[in-house]
């Protein structure tokens, strides 16, 4: 096991580790991965630096080249280099794409739980979010079909944001699930975006499916890609959308082109053909030693506390986790794990409408092992002080 994987790298301007209230506080909330990269990686990056400029650049041939030759080795998905449009960050993409493709008081339609962040690009351009709650029973999420269609008929949808794998379920769609959503909103002439950053981590025994692959079933359709979350380098703001549709394509670009942000850095160009040419033996090292991270995890908590439900997730580096049997309803779930454990962890109202999802957390385990059994160590202590009032 590659041993940059044991030690907790030096993240002084980490927002992960940023103003933590007790010295000895454990961070386990934002999805950023506490591992660094391999040498091997890291040597190609110096050799990008010692050329010594760092102008303006755009992506060449070789940006595109490894991109497809990425998705064509580790998903045998075959796609065309005309698709690829450059964004910096899946968010600022979404951005755009919202305000390419609707307008002000428009309603954009969200699966929850969801990531938050498709809120606050929706709500800050002032468009309506519409929420439709997926079903949870016995751990596992699904989607109300009937719902879905009535929210997007009787709200007339004009956008519908669709994350898979799903953050923070881990939830992976199955293609027939797929196949329906992208029906239902070409019926209805619903613009699909969908965010697909967690791809590279999916549990064995499951399936990834990109609705890519299922074009002929939605003419407008964008799929979000990126490197960030799969190689931890979330900071370099780079992602890929992919547009079939040509027309699509030109007028996400003509709003992308408005923004002076909405360009890639020269090192961001660097890093995703590196990344995405060396880096396949990293990755698959690093998502071996995550499970690892959650099996010891998943083994503890189920012998000493059953009725601390952890969702079934197919995905992800992270574990949603029901503490509804555990902890009273009452409870401030973030302000006990911080004060009683000194643990920092995503409260589950970020997921959700207000008031939703206040018994869940969600656990990143993409860091060093030491740091999930002291995490363990002071769950128990904690849960065992503590006496349950109704």
């Amino acid at each position: 096991m590659n041993n940059c994987f044991e030690a907790l790298p030096q993240r002084n301007n980490s927002y992960k580790w940023k103003d933590l209230k007790y010295e000895d506080t454990l961070s386990l909330d934002i999805a950023d991965m506490d591992f660094n990269l391999s040498n091997e990686i890291l040597s190609k990056f110096k050799e990008r630096i010692e050329r010594g400029s760092f102008g303006y650049e755009f992506e060449g041939e070789s940006y595109y080249d490894a991109i497809c030759a990425w998705y064509k080795r580790n998903h045998n998905l075959k796609i065309e280099k005309k698709w690829i449009v450059s964004t910096p960050g899946v968010i600022n993409g979404i951005k755009t794409c919202v305000n390419a493709f609707s307008k002000k008081g428009d309603a954009v339609m969200v699966l929850s739980p969801l990531y938050h962040s498709y809120v606050t690009a929706t709500e800050g351009n002032e468009r309506r979010v519409v929420y439709c709650d997926m079903v949870y029973d016995n751990g596992t999420y699904q989607v109300d079909f009937g719902k879905l269609t009535s929210l997007i008929e009787t709200e007339k949808v004009k956008i519908f944001i669709f994350c898979n794998p799903n953050n923070p379920t881990g939830k992976v769609f199955s293609k027939e699930e797929i196949k329906k959503i992208l029906g239902i909103c070409e019926e209805n002439d619903v613009l699909v975006i969908s965010d697909e950053v967690y791809e590279d981590f999916i549990f064995e025994g499951n399936t990834f499916h990109s609705c890519i692959e299922y074009k002929h079933k939605c003419k407008k359709l964008i799929v979000a890609k990126s490197l960030c979350k799969t190689f931890n380098v979330a900071g370099i703001q780079v992602a890929n959308f992919l547009i079939y549709n040509d027309s699509l394509r030109e007028q996400y670009k003509r709003e992308k082109s408005k923004r002076s942000y909405m360009a890639n850095n020269a090192m961001g160009i660097a890093m995703t053909e590196n990344l995405y040419t060396y880096g396949d033996n990293w990755h698959r090292e690093c998502f071996d030693y995550i499970i690892e991270n959650m099996d010891i995890f998943k083994k503890i908590i189920k012998e000493k506390y059953p009725d601390i439900s952890i969702c079934k997730s197919q995905s992800l580096y992270m574990l949603w986790i029901d503490f509804s049997k555990v902890l009273a309803p009452s409870i401030d779930i973030e302000k006990f794990f911080l004060d009683k454990m000194h643990l920092k962890i995503a409260n589950g109202e970020r997921f959700g409408k207000e008031g939703q999802y206040k018994n869940f957390v969600r656990i990143n385990f993409a860091c060093p092992r030491f740091i999930v059994l002291e995490m363990i160590k002071r769950m128990d202590e904690a849960l065992k002080k503590y006496e349950r009032k109704i």
